[in-house]
Parts: C-alpha cells; structure tokens; sequence
C-alpha cells in the first residue's frame, strides 16, 4: 500500500505524544510507539520504521536493557536490508548503533560484519560522521588483535573525519576512546592519555553537544552521554596516576558538584565516595572527616546504609580508622575494599600492606606483596609503581631492613619527582595553547580593525578624486606627500610595536621564571615538611610555603593579565582567598571577597605587602578561629576612601582572639611579620572583636 503524507503526520503524531511522557509511564510509552510501528507497518513508510526500531532500542540501552536494545536495534538493520535501504542515513545511523551496543554488552568482535559493511556505506556517500564513529569502534573492537600503532593509526584517522563534520559528539568518542586505550594498553602511556582527555573540554561549551534529539523522526545520530562528567572522572584518574593529587581532587570536586547540580544524590554519593581518595592523599584527616560524614548521610537518604558496594567508602572509612590508631577495624574495611575489587588501582591492598606492617604481622605483608608483584604485571589494572614503593619502604624499615628501605624510599622519590613534572608539563601546555588561542583571537581582531581603517581611508580618498576632479595633478603630488608620511609613520609605528611586544613578552617571560621558581621553592618546602616529624618546624615550613604561593599566584596574574606592570586586585585576592581555604579543608563558599577601589589595577611595589598580609591574617583564621563555628566565613574587603586612603579589611565568624592580648607585643612570626608589612605601607593597624575578630589596616593611596 502506498504511503501518504497524513500517515506520516499521523506516526509523527504518536512518536511526540510518547516523548511527553514521564520516565514512570513507560507502558503507555511503548503503547504508542508500538501503535507507531503498526502504521508504518502496513503503510511501508521503511524510513520511519528504522527509525522507530532505532529509537525504541535507544530507549531500552538507557535503562541498562541491552538484550532488548540488540534486539530492536538488529531489526532495524534486518528491515533496511531487506528493504534494499541500508544506503540511506537512517541505516548508517542504526547499523553504528547496533554495533555501539554490541561492544558495551558483549565486548567482543561480533560487531565487526557490521562496522566494516557500515565503513564502506559511510564512505561512498562522504558520511564522515558515522564513518568517523566506524573508525572508533573497529580500534575498540581489534585491540587486542592488531599492534599500538595501527590501533592508534585507527583513532587518529577517526579524529581526523570527525573534524570534517558539525557534530561533536564523534570528535569526543574518538578522543576518549583513543586517550583510554593509551592509559590502559600498549605503552600505558599516561601523559598522553591525559593530554588527549584534556583537548576534548574544548568541546564542552559547544551548545549542541547539551542538547538532547528533539525530533527523532528526522534524524537519530549517536550522542556520547554525560560527556563531560565522563571525562573528568578520566581526567582525575590519570592526575591519580601521576600523583598529583590536588589536580586529581580539584576534577573529582567538579564532577560532584556537577551531579548535585542535576539532583543525582545516587550517582554524588559514588562521586563523594571517589573524591576521598585524592583527599587521602593530600593527607587531610578534617577533609576525608567532612567526605565521610557526608556520604554516611546521604547512603542513608537513598536507603543504602546496609548495602554499600563501594571500595572507595571502605577505603575512606578503614584510613580514618588508620588514623585513629584503630588498626584492626582498618583492616577490617580495608579487606572489605579488596573484596568488592571496584577500585583499580589497588589502592586497598596498599592500605592493607602498611597495617599489617604496623602490626609487624610480616606473613600476611609477605602474602599481599606476592599478590601484587602478581598484579601489576596485568594489562587491566591501573599499577601507581609510586606508591608501591613508599609501602615497600615502610614494610622494609619495620622489619628494619634499612637497606631495602632505602632503595624504595629512593624509588618512590624517582618516580614522584619524574609523575609530577609529567602532570605539570601537561598543564603548562594546557595553559600555553589557552594562550595562543586567545592570542590568535586578539590578532585577528586587530587585523579585522586595520582593514576597517583602511576601507574607511579608500572611501575617503575616493571622495576627494571625485571633489578635487579639476585639480588632479595637485591632488596627486598632495596624495604621494601624504602617502609617504603616512607610510613613514606606519614604518614607525610598525617598529615601535614590535619592540613594545618584545619588551612585554619578556617582561611576561620573567614574572613566568619567577613564579615557576617559586613553586619549586614551595616544592622543596613541602618536601621538607613531609620528611620532618617535629610539628612546630612542620607547621613553619607549611606557613612559609604558604607566603610563597601568596607571592608565586601574585606573579602568575602578572604574566597572564594584559597589563604586566600592575594587578587586578579582585581577581588576585579572590583567587588567593580560595587557595587558602582549600588548604585548610575549606571550599569558596567559606570566604568572602570585596574590592572596591577607584583603579581594581594596583602596582606590584604595594601588592606584594597587602597579599603577604592577607595570606597572614586569613591562614590564621582558618588555623584558629574556626573550632565550634557551624558555618565559618573569613571576608577580605579592599575599598577606597575618603582623602585618598585604602583600606583593608579581614574579618571572620570564629571565637574571637584573646583581648588581653597585644598584637604590638605578639612574639608569634606571623602577626610580627604583619606589624612589618604595615610599617612598609606606611599604613595604621588596629583590630576589633565583634561576632570574630575584625582587623583594619588603613594606608595612602599613592
């Protein structure tokens, strides 16, 4: 029977009314779907039936049902090939698909028919989007069969089509594809891996990748899910890996806030859960306290008390244990974690390593180490060879080895020092190819207003020829004359930029220098104090670490504004304020930053003093003031007054300071340091205490 347009509008009809529907009504859903199915059916509208098979199976891979969803969609393809329609768009769409969820359920090569059958398809009619997604899914499929270099000879092939296309959603599943099977496979290269997650945020702002398929009935072409929470939860990984730690908490904090913007309490608990690992590592107790808490109430909010399968959970609940001096509930949840075997990384079997050396129970070490000298020779396993070798240190020295202890102290140290410059080269090049872009923009904006200016200057000219018709010969002489000075000028002009831009990368080169060098001073600081057992010595390292990262942040505004000779206030202070509070276990709604001065822009000469005055006054709130504070908050404000004066403002919620104290008297480094800085400002110092502790400085705003 031939089709007309009123059943298309019909089927139409019914594939709209079951979008509208809530995720509860699947029944009715199906109904009118089915309903949709019957119509094109006995109308042979062929396209609309691919697509409603197609659909239909998306549905049921959404909700994990990947027998059904195979099912539907291989009866897609049954019905374009039957058809003779497999050239068409819609069965390129739904023959990837079908191959898509092949691999996801089955994991094996059963696919393959279909990706090279659809290889070719996409290729004679120039579909780089499936074709692309084909090129993907055959490296994917044959990872274990051809070598690295044509498995990666496959995703860059892939990335390259993918950027023929519109679409981004190709782009990221070649390069996320590509960067996993760099971390897990052939070379394991972790670097690269990471460097491939971190190209493909660049794609995250695009606003067709967030947006959902309005109208199936057109087109269904692959959406990569949750791109960007995917990819960040990569991202963290690979910082684990390469043991930097506060990028690694800095992505997974992203990814939590990201589910508890979306109301996700399932999916923020696992991410919480996650997010204690880096927090561990940073070695902060109140840090994994506050995770912890926060996860036991929101297991309890989705009714998982009794039912957590989660390694991380354990992991955390055995290491505040640990810390508590409660070694055998430690090993306890420990074990726990190995069991459920949901963290890679092995981190659990460590854990359980350095207790039972505590324990100097050496036969249960011994045992774990033949374990995992076992396991990371797997090709499925993530293995930090790091932190091993601080564990084998620790065993060793406990079973006094010195020796043994040695040698891995010095392996850990190796390896530590060599991850850490890996992860760092990474963000340098992240932070440079941010830089050229924007460098780019900014030339060519530049170019766009000279050929504005020159368009401007020929229309000009043409009206004096049309004015000065009569008198030509002298319009001619007039016009060469201004010709050339104008060329003089330009020549000049010309020369002067250049050497106005040496000049300013270079400046910008030696603020880079020095902060770099700064943070290899705060570097071997942090060295030192993690080696030193004496808490006071300790404590002054990490404050004197903590003055240099004032001055180094300070610096890196300098080389990365526009102006290079003066700094943005706001932008310094609410970054400095943030740095802090994530230092003490403290996040950006703990502190408040206001600037309002008649010139935000201030000279190095004078902000150096007041950044080294607010990291003095702020780290000793976070240290002090905070014990029983429900909801603590520093403030830092910076405002112009009256007679051309600033004043500087830190003030916080917390208990409040001894009033019979004095500060001119305080023997305390940090507040005589303070009292230094405020004579070098020529400024007046005082402090009240109202609800916390208020301190004014006032200077001469020269």
């Amino acid at each position: 029977m031939a089709a007309s347009a009123d059943d298309s509008l019909q089927i139409i009809r019914l594939w709209k009314q079951s979008m509208e529907l809530s995720s509860a009504q699947v029944a009715t859903r199906d109904a009118l779907l089915n309903q949709a199915v019957y119509i094109a059916k006995k109308q042979n509208q062929i396209e609309l039936l691919i697509k409603l098979y197609h659909w239909k199976a998306k549905l049921y891979q959404n909700n994990f049902d990947y027998r059904n969803a195979i099912g539907l969609a291989d009866s897609a393809v049954q019905i374009a090939e039957l058809h003779k329609k497999l050239q068409t768009e819609a069965s390129r769409d739904a023959i990837s698909f079908l191959s898509i969820i092949y691999l996801e359920f089955k994991g094996d090569d059963s696919c393959l028919y279909w990706i090279y059958k659809n290889k070719s398809l996409s290729k004679e009619v120039n579909d780089w989007f499936n074709y692309s997604i084909n090129l993907t899914l055959e490296a994917i499929s044959q990872r274990d069969r051809l070598d690295q270099q044509k498995i990666l000879s496959l995703y860059d092939s892939a990335g390259f089509y993918a950027k023929k296309t519109s679409l981004v959603d190709d782009d990221i599943f070649a390069a996320y594809n590509n960067s996993y099977f760099l971390k897990m496979q052939g070379s394991k290269d972790w670097v690269a891996s990471l460097e491939m997650l971190l190209s493909i945020k660049q794609y995250f702002n695009n606003k067709e990748l967030m947006q959902p398929i309005y109208e199936p009935w057109k087109r269904i072409p692959f959406k990569f899910n949750n791109p960007k929470i995917v990819t960040y939860i990569q991202i963290a990984s690979t910082y684990l890996l390469l043991l930097d730690f506060q990028n690694c908490y800095n992505y997974q904090r992203i990814i939590v806030d990201e589910q508890k913007s979306q109301n996700n309490d399932r999916s923020t608990f696992y991410s919480l859960c996650e997010l204690s690992i880096p927090a561990i590592y940073l070695n902060n107790k109140q840090l994994v306290q506050t995770i912890f808490d926060s996860c036991v109430l929101l297991a309890k909010k989705i009714k998982l008390s009794n039912n957590i399968n989660n390694a991380s959970y354990y992991l955390m609940q055995g290491w505040l244990n640990e810390m508590d001096g409660k070694l055998d509930k430690a090993i306890q949840n420990y074990n726990k974690s190995c069991y459920l075997n949901g963290n890679l990384f092995k981190l659990g079997d460590f854990f359980l390593l350095r207790s039972y050396s505590k324990l100097n129970d050496f036969a249960k070490a011994d045992s774990i180490i033949q374990y995992l000298n076992k396991e990371k020779e797997s090709s499925f396993v993530y293995f930090p060879q790091a932190l091993y070798s601080k564990e084998l240190a620790y065993y060793y020295t406990k079973k006094n080895k010195p020796d043994s202890a040695m040698m891995y102290e010095l392996s850990y140290y190796k390896l530590k020092d060599s991850l850490l410059q890996a992860a760092h080269y990474v963000q340098l090049k992240e932070i440079d190819a941010k830089y050229q872009t924007e460098e780019k923009d900014r030339r060519i904006a530049e170019a766009d207003k000279i050929r504005m200016y020159q368009k401007m200057q020929l229309s000009e000219a043409k009206k004096m020829n049309h004015l000065m018709f009569a008198s030509i010969i002298g319009l001619v002489i007039i016009l060469g004359l201004v010709g050339y000075v104008w060329q003089q000028k330009r020549k000049q002009a010309h020369l002067l930029a250049q050497k106005n831009t040496k000049i300013e990368l270079l400046i910008r080169e030696l603020h880079h220098r020095v902060k770099n060098n700064l943070q290899i001073v705060s570097g071997i600081l942090s060295l030192h104090a993690n080696r030193i057992q004496n808490n006071s010595a300790k404590e002054a390292l990490e404050e004197g670490k903590a003055r240099v990262n004032a001055i180094a942040l300070l610096h890196q505004r300098l080389y990365m504004d526009d102006d290079i000779a003066n700094v943005n206030m706001q932008d310094y202070i609410q970054n400095l304020g943030i740095s802090l509070a994530n230092s003490f276990g403290y996040d950006a709604t703990n502190v408040h930053s206001d600037v309002q001065l008649n010139n935000n822009m201030m000279s190095i000469d004078k902000a150096i003093p007041i950044g080294l005055i607010i990291n003095e006054l702020v780290t000793n709130a976070f240290k002090h003031a905070f014990k029983n504070t429900l909801h603590p908050l520093v403030g830092i404000e910076l405002q112009s007054h009256e007679k051309n004066t600033i004043q500087l403002k830190v003030f916080d919620n917390g208990v409040g300071i001894n009033q019979t104290e004095s500060i001119e008297k305080s023997t305390s480094f940090g507040m005589r340091m303070v009292q230094t800085l405020v004579r070098q400002l020529d400024a007046s110092f005082h402090f009240t205490i109202q609800n916390g502790t208020q301190f004014i400085i006032e200077m001469q705003n020269v």
